[in-house]
């Protein structure tokens, strides 16, 4: 079995905002939908914190801007929504504008069961995000009925360690704002499942790869961000490509990385 996939993650587009330069989007996601195009692969995803969020008269006429851009796509494109794209607009909006449903939801491609889970992405400043028991119900129905391997994409990280939250204190950062308390019960699901192999996210604006306990997790750049001492945004996105044997990335964008990953389970 084979499949592969465009991801690209936190496009914010519209105008910039600290270091999130989403004045750059337009030029950036054509060059994603080129090189998706050139690959010929399976489906394209973008994982969220699409628009870079003010009002819901101009975070709506941004996404349909970006939709634009999606429409060249030669192959079929799914989403998930980040927390920037529920602040002003509804999951109806980014729905109706991107035809995607309006919730979580699967698509079957060549074997695999690829899972595009949108948990609660509403921030808010004294509970942060949460996972409730429904959205972990789904995810464990989804995943029993799998006949196959499964690749999750959710906008925030499930990889989170007590070493995570030291760190964010460390900087004065509340680490509820950046994952879900509820993400070791996750993965402790999807390890019991025997059939998640990769797990995508975005959210936290930076690369990191982590393998726990057999499944892959990897956090991946946005598209936009420009880093501390630089002038141009990073231009992140990557081309994934899975076999019987591995999971192969290569990154586009400045520091982008590629790895080469084995599959550990399934």
């Amino acid at each position: 079995m084979k499949e592969s996939f465009a991801f690209v993650t936190d496009i914010h587009y519209g105008f910039d905002q600290a270091n999130k330069k989403g004045s750059h989007a337009p030029r950036l996601i054509d060059r994603y939908v080129g090189v998706a195009n050139r690959g010929r692969v399976d489906f394209a995803v973008d994982n969220g914190d699409r628009v870079i969020q003010r009002d819901r008269t101009t975070d709506l006429f941004y996404l349909t801007k970006l939709k634009e851009h999606f429409n060249r796509l030669a192959m079929p494109k799914y989403s998930v929504d980040g927390n920037h794209d529920r602040k002003n607009l509804t999951a109806a909006d980014n729905c109706l504008t991107l035809d995607v449903p309006a919730d979580s939801y699967f698509v079957d491609i060549n074997g695999f069961r690829n899972i595009f889970w949108t948990p609660s992405v509403r921030i808010t400043p004294h509970e942060g995000l949460k996972i409730t028991p429904e959205q972990m119900d789904w995810l464990k129905e989804t995943l029993d009925t799998a006949q196959g391997p499964c690749v999750l994409f959710s906008h925030v990280p499930l990889d989170n360690s007590s070493d995570d939250n030291i760190v964010a204190m460390r900087h004065d950062i509340r680490p509820f704002l950046s994952f879900y308390p509820e993400a070791e019960q996750v993965r402790e699901l999807l390890e019991n499942s025997g059939k998640v192999i990769l797990c995508m996210a975005g959210h936290r604006h930076r690369n990191r790869h982590r393998d726990i306990n057999g499944i892959h997790y990897i956090t991946h750049q946005s598209l936009v961000q420009v880093d501390a001492g630089h002038t141009r945004p990073r231009g992140a996105f990557s081309i994934v490509k899975i076999d019987d044997s591995n999971i192969v990335i290569k990154g586009y964008g400045i520091g982008q990385p590629d790895y080469v990953l084995p599959r550990l389970t399934v």
